[in-house]
């Protein structure tokens, strides 16, 4: 079959992460299972036009314009592939336009929130879940990991001052460790032993999967009265904390976090800088 072709090439050749490759082949057989829902997959991909991908993509107009470039990308990069294959003559998204994609600017805790709900997991009655949780938090807040990240990290990954991580697209980094995530860590690995397999485990020693993992912050979020927010807001709370008061250059911020692209971490620079404060603060008209 044309896509399971396609995810080896993606997954081997391209090295992308098994999370991507299974979201890439699941938008190929949505668009073909849109446009001619009675034939064979292979044969709807290979007679597939420039019109019906862009028929496809006006009916997802009600949809994001994120969601919608993500279409296009995803279709276009499978349809290079098949040409490149031998498979067929045209990509038929070749130069199709992707929608302008405006960036919001991020949701994050303020510093009162970070501390409250490191206290909140500190305050846990059970040993287990406070050494564990306060860990989760911690790092979350101080390091910026993304969800996957830290599900993945493995005991032979951790070091006294630093945590190897496994990012997007399979690109690897080192995490420098504060005091705050240092003491956390060893209180942890004081209760879950310094035993081989997932840094985060359960009561049973089973590594967490990231959605029991979102699960875990999503309790400590609501337990102080943040449940609107997702997991994913600590990750921003963590990048502005460090550009707000860590005072950090802005590549540097971009290695932390492990972002490809410079744009992607420049959306940080929204947070107001106290150069910025001092010079409100000096306007004429702030005290009148």
């Amino acid at each position: 079959m044309l896509i399971n072709s396609f995810v080896v090439y993606f997954s081997a050749v391209l090295g992308r992460a098994d999370r991507t490759c299974v979201e890439y082949a699941k938008e190929i057989r949505y668009f073909a299972a849109w446009l001619e829902p009675g034939l064979p997959v292979d044969e709807v991909l290979m007679l597939a036009m420039r019109s019906d991908v862009r028929r496809y993509i006006e009916s997802c107009s009600e949809r994001s314009a994120a969601t919608r470039a993500r279409k296009i990308s995803t279709l276009r990069t499978f349809f290079a592939w098949c040409v490149d294959a031998g498979h067929r003559s045209d990509n038929p998204v070749a130069g199709m336009p992707r929608p302008k994609i405006s960036r919001s600017l991020p949701v994050y805790l303020s510093l009162d929130d970070a501390k409250a709900l490191v206290r909140s997991a500190r305050s846990r009655d059970d040993l287990f879940y406070r050494r564990r949780n306060t860990l989760v938090i911690i790092l979350y807040i101080n390091c910026g990991f993304r969800l996957s990240e830290l599900a993945g990290i493995q005991m032979h990954d951790v070091y006294d001052d630093a945590i190897r991580v496994v990012g997007k697209g399979g690109k690897e980094r080192y995490v420098y460790l504060n005091n705050s995530c240092q003491r956390a860590l060893r209180l942890w690995l004081g209760k879950r032993g310094h035993g081989s397999g997932h840094l985060i485990v359960s009561k049973q020693g089973q590594g967490l999967h990231p959605s029991s993992l979102a699960s875990v912050v999503k309790l400590e979020l609501v337990k102080v009265g943040l449940g609107h927010l997702s997991t994913h807001k600590l990750r921003h709370t963590a990048a502005t904390l460090l550009y707000r008061y860590g005072h950090v250059d802005i590549r540097a911020l971009q290695s932390i976090l492990g972002h490809a692209s410079i744009a992607t971490t420049e959306i940080y620079t929204h947070v107001v800088s106290d150069q910025v404060i001092a010079a409100m603060e000096s306007h004429p008209m702030a005290e009148f």
